[in-house]
């Protein structure tokens, strides 16, 4: 995570909603989608905490609190 939040001071936003990290966030919203389940999502929790982590962090640098 620290690295990801490094990218974004160095590289600037944009350049990291082309990252690794964001192809990361679409490859589990991906696979989520063709395996809607509960089975799939619990052995993939970590994936979901990880990529929400991401998500609500750019979430926060667009939209301010």
């Amino acid at each position: 995570m620290i690295c990801f939040l490094a990218k974004i001071c160095i590289l600037g936003l944009n350049e990291c909603l082309k990252s690794n990290h964001m192809q990361e966030v679409l490859n589990f919203l991906s696979e989520l989608k063709v395996n809607n389940n509960k089975e799939w999502f619990d052995q993939n929790r970590s994936r979901y905490e990880e990529n929400r982590k991401k998500i609500l962090f750019l979430t926060e640098l667009v939209i301010p609190k």
